[in-house]
């Protein structure tokens, strides 16, 4: 249960990355949050029969359904080793 009287703490802000840095760039052109659409739940039943993950790699998981219920094909990731399993995506990183 969370206590709502609780000072949030810098590092607690809503909206904000790893790094601590807002999110800003999904202000910027050419960026959206795309929808979760119910396939999405099946689509992550589906790469969790093929792929045996733990912990966090099952958020990698959840991304990898929500870009193929939507038609995305190719992931820019500063972590390209976590995404190179799935053929079906084209993985680039960021240099």
């Amino acid at each position: 249960m969370e206590n709502r009287d609780r000072e949030r703490k810098p590092s607690q802000a809503p909206f904000q990355g790893r790094s601590g840095l807002p999110i800003a760039f999904l202000a910027l052109p050419g960026h959206e949050i795309l929808p979760s659409p119910s396939q999405v739940v099946a689509g992550l039943i589906h790469l969790l029969g093929r792929h045996a993950v733990e912990g966090a790699g099952v958020l990698d998981l959840q991304i990898v359904a929500t870009m193929l219920a939507n038609a995305v094909q190719r992931i820019y990731t500063f972590n390209p080793t976590d995404f190179d399993v799935f053929a079906e995506l084209t993985v680039v990183a960021p240099t």
